[in-house]
């Protein structure tokens, strides 16, 4: 039995080597068991996530546009006070003036009109 390995030892080989090379021939290029089921529904899974997903930040974008409009009111709201405050500093720059130029008679008249004593 040895003697006949020894003698086809190289034909041996290569019958083996050929039917392995063989095998891996179809395995690569061979019909596979791909599932395609499997990979149908994980599509429809990801298709669902990616919607929902779409469909939430819509309601963050429209949300963010509500909060940047209140934004906007409140910064309005803060310009019309600081236009308020330096009206009133003007006034009372003008009633301080007035009373630095006044003689006693027209601070005092200008007391009772303020304070109504």
């Amino acid at each position: 039995m040895n003697a006949f390995f020894l003698k086809y030892f190289r034909e041996i080989l290569l019958v083996v080597f050929a039917i392995i090379i063989t095998f891996f021939i179809l395995k690569i290029y061979g019909k596979s068991n791909d599932n395609g089921e499997l990979i149908k529904y994980k599509l429809e899974v990801l298709d669902k996530q990616i919607s929902d997903l779409y469909n939430q930040r819509k309601s963050l974008d429209s949300s963010i546009n509500v909060h940047n409009e209140n934004i906007k009111k409140i910064d309005q709201a803060i310009n019309n006070l600081k236009i308020e405050k330096t009206t009133i500093n003007r006034f009372y720059e003008v009633k301080e003036n007035e009373i630095k130029n006044a003689d006693a008679k027209k601070v005092d008249s200008l007391l009772r009109l303020r304070y109504r004593y």
